[in-house]
């Protein structure tokens, strides 16, 4: 297996631009679910559907130019991008975000990096500088800290916070697959298929779903449906492009470390619409923010463990 490139400048300033834009993803869910007012507009399952297949559709017509260049076994591992990287989180997601405030949701989203460690250690026998572990440690450690703080009401949300760390998992079985099973396939290539092909059986989705009875029920429906336009072409499908971009051009580790930066972009949109927000959430931050720099001081170690 080829080592991995030391990051450039460049890859750190799509870094940030990807947690910026992945940071106010979960903001637009919300929007997306209950409007600027609060109360419910489309439900979870609709969000997420009309997200896959809004960014699916939009990236379309590339894929089909593409698909006759890709072989059936990276076209099978497409799909597992497909459904791993984008369907099965886009569902828990907006599931959870029914019960959860959207910073904290951008907060677990952190715990990435480990499941995305593991698997690389584990599956496909990648090893890592002493340094980089202890980064992550401390990224996770960050991590616990924002989560064990309460929400507003003094609750602790357990059910929806398993589902957002599942679907971190799914997040890590995605990285790996990109960096180890398409290796030579154009970054470009693996999001607009992977998202065309998801986007079959969430079009299907919606035909059951009622769309147009939101649009005659909540005065919000234009709003939020902005909203999740805006996740899906440029939260979903533009960002998936510029996040496999940065896979292939370094490491899944560095990649993946975006979902360190997010909680800081989620908490400042969380503080924008007030949800409950503690000062600890900064030290919390900072403590992933240095977990990252360790993170990427050393060059992975590639080889057998």
């Amino acid at each position: 297996m080829k080592a991995d490139s030391l990051p450039t400048g460049g890859h750190y300033l799509t870094l940030l631009a990807l947690a910026f834009v992945w940071g106010s993803s979960f903001i637009l869910m919300r929007i997306g679910l209950r409007g600027f007012e609060g109360e419910a507009v489309f439900n979870s399952y609709q969000v997420a559907a009309l997200r896959m297949f809004l960014a699916g559709l939009f990236l379309l017509p590339i894929a089909i130019k593409r698909v006759k260049n890709i072989s059936k076994q990276h076209l099978a591992w497409c799909l597992v991008v497909g459904v791993f990287g984008n369907l099965i989180p886009a569902f828990l997601f907006t599931s959870a975000q029914t019960e959860l405030d959207s910073s904290v949701a951008g907060i677990l989203n952190s715990l990435t990096p480990v499941f995305a460690l593991i698997l690389a250690m584990v599956v496909f026998k990648v090893r890592f500088h002493y340094l980089q572990l202890i980064g992550l440690g401390l990224g996770l450690l960050g991590a616990i800290g924002l989560i064990s703080l309460k929400d507003g009401t003094g609750a602790f949300l357990f059910w929806p916070s398993a589902k957002v760390v599942v679907a971190t998992m799914c997040y890590a079985i995605s990285l790996n697959v990109i960096r180890n099973m398409l290796v030579g396939v154009h970054p470009v290539s693996i999001a607009a298929i992977s998202l065309g092909m998801i986007s079959i059986p969430c079009g299907v989705m919606l035909l059951g779903m009622d769309i147009g009875e939101v649009f005659e029920r909540s005065a919000e429906a234009s709003t939020a449906f902005s909203a999740i336009f805006c996740l899906s072409v440029v939260g979903t499908a533009l960002a998936v492009i510029l996040f496999n971009r940065l896979v292939a051009g370094t490491s899944v580790i560095f990649a993946s470390s975006v979902t360190y930066i997010i909680p800081i972009f989620a908490a400042m949109w969380g503080v924008f619409f007030d949800e409950h927000l503690q000062w600890m959430h900064l030290v919390y931050g900072l403590i992933i923010l240095f977990g990252v720099y360790l993170i990427n001081r050393k060059r992975p170690i590639v080889g057998k463990a």
